[in-house]
């Protein structure tokens, strides 16, 4: 279970399979979280703000940014770069 959702979490469309209930949790979840709420994924905006304000990124999206910057030269091209690499369909 653990080993699919940390395997299935970048996936764009809906998981089908074994744990799906867990995995798909684990997916929208991450989408919500890297986007910042931008994509709810069926979520209200009050519930996201208060897992946010319990859970606090603490700069991790800021991190992303410039890891994707050193990683491709830019944060436009590093971030292609990246989500190329991990996105699954």
């Amino acid at each position: 279970m653990l080993r699919g959702a940390i395997h299935w979490h970048h996936k764009v469309f809906r998981y089908k399979g074994p744990n799906q209930d867990i995995i798909e949790a684990c997916r929208k979840a991450d989408w919500i979280d890297a986007t910042k709420g931008w994509i709810r994924k069926g979520m209200n905006k009050s519930a996201i703000a208060k897992v946010e304000s319990a859970f606090p990124n603490c700069g991790f999206h800021k991190t992303l940014l410039r890891l994707a910057k050193d990683y491709g030269g830019s944060t436009l091209v590093g971030g292609f770069r990246v989500t190329r690499g991990i996105v699954k369909w």
